[in-house]
């Protein structure tokens, strides 16, 4: 079965930025649930991302990624 997940990230803490705007972009770009977004407030440049590579590891071949912005990804 196809899939859709939602990955979502920030480069400052939660105290500063509020995930929510992109929970529900993710929501309209068709992921169903909040459970199937990943998120984490971490630098985009580090390799160390916990909840992208767990997010790696979930998706299946015909699963799909979304992200608000390329650079979230990147």
């Amino acid at each position: 079965m196809n899939k859709i997940y939602g990955y979502a990230s920030f480069s400052t803490n939660e105290n500063k930025q509020d995930i929510n705007r992109q929970k529900r972009e993710l929501i309209k770009l068709g992921v169903e649930s909040e459970s199937d977004i990943y998120f984490e407030y971490q630098s985009g440049t580090k390799n160390d991302r916990i909840e992208f590579n767990r997010l790696l590891e979930k998706v299946e071949e015909t699963d799909t990624i979304c992200a608000t912005e390329v650079s979230r990804l990147t």
